[in-house]
C-alpha cells in the first residue's frame, strides 16, 4: 500500500484527485486523505436534473489518464462542476507493483465488473489453476470509457437489469454488450460499440475518443434534455 500511495503522490494533474497524505489514526487500516468533492460522483450527477451538454463536458475532462477501474462512481465532481478521477491509476500502479493486494482485489469489488473489459474478468476453467488477474491497459480503459459514456447518455448503468454474476456470463461467455438504449443516435451508439470491440485494434485510441466527444457534443448541445432521457 505504501508503494501504491507513493505512485499516486507522484502523479499531478488537475483532473486527478489530489492526495494530501495518509493517516494511521482511523482503525486498523491506513486512510488516504483527499479533498472533499462537493458535487459527489458522476453517477449521482447523472441522476440529477443536468443538461446533456454539461454531462458531455464532464466526460471530456475525464479523458486522457490511464485509470484501470473507470466507472461513473470513480469520477468525482468538484464545486465548479469539473470532473476529477479518483480511485485511479490502477494500471500505472500495477505496471510497477504487479501482484500487490490492489491488483488482486480491484475487480472483486461489487459493481465494477459491469464496467470492465471482459478480458479483465476472465474465469479460469480449472479450479486448480492459480488465477493471475490480467493488468488493465489503455484499451481496457477504452472499453470502460464506452460504459461511462453509455451511463452518461442513457442514464442507465451497463446491464442495469442483471446482477454481477449474470453480467460475467453475458459478457465473457456469450460476448454480449450493453443493450442499446432508446433515443440514442446511430453515430453515438456505433462509437460505443467500437469501444467495446472484441478485437483490440478495432477500439479507438484516446485521441479518437476525445475528437468524437468534442464533435458529438457540438452537434447535440441544442438537443432538448427530454430527447435523451431513458423511458
Amino acid at each position: 500500500l505504501r508503494r501504491e500511495v507513493k505512485v499516486w503522490n507522484r502523479l499531478s494533474n488537475e483532473n486527478i484527485l489530489e492526495l494530501y497524505g495518509v493517516s494511521y489514526d482511523h482503525g486498523p487500516f491506513v486512510s488516504m486523505i483527499c479533498p472533499w468533492m462537493e458535487g459527489g460522483t458522476l453517477s449521482a450527477f447523472i441522476t440529477s436534473e443536468t443538461r446533456i451538454n454539461k454531462r458531455l463536458k464532464l466526460v471530456m475532462h475525464s479523458e486522457g489518464v490511464v485509470h484501470g477501474d473507470l466507472t461513473t462512481a470513480n469520477v468525482l465532481i468538484d464545486a465548479h462542476e469539473n470532473a476529477v478521477l479518483s480511485d485511479f491509476g490502477l494500471s500505472t500502479i500495477l505496471a510497477e507493483f504487479s501482484g500487490t493486494s490492489y491488483m488482486t482485489t480491484s475487480l472483486a469489488r461489487g459493481g465494477a465488473l459491469r464496467w470492465a473489459d471482459p478480458a479483465l474478468s476472465h474465469v479460469v476453467d480449472n479450479p486448480a489453476q492459480p488465477l493471475t488477474p490480467p493488468s488493465p491497459t489503455l484499451t481496457s480503459d477504452i472499453y470502460s470509457f464506452g460504459c461511462v459514456l453509455y451511463h452518461v447518455i442513457s442514464g442507465r448503468i451497463p446491464f442495469q437489469d442483471l446482477d454481477d454474476l449474470q453480467v460475467i456470463f453475458a459478457v465473457s461467455a456469450r460476448g454480449e454488450r450493453p443493450p442499446r438504449p432508446p433515443k440514442v443516435e446511430d453515430a453515438c451508439w456505433e462509437f460505443m460499440e467500437k469501444c467495446w470491440a472484441v478485437e483490440i485494434p478495432e477500439r479507438p485510441v484516446a485521441s479518437e475518443v476525445l475528437a468524437f466527444i468534442v464533435s458529438w457534443r457540438r452537434q447535440t448541445i441544442e438537443i432538448p434534455d427530454r430527447w435523451l432521457q431513458p423511458d
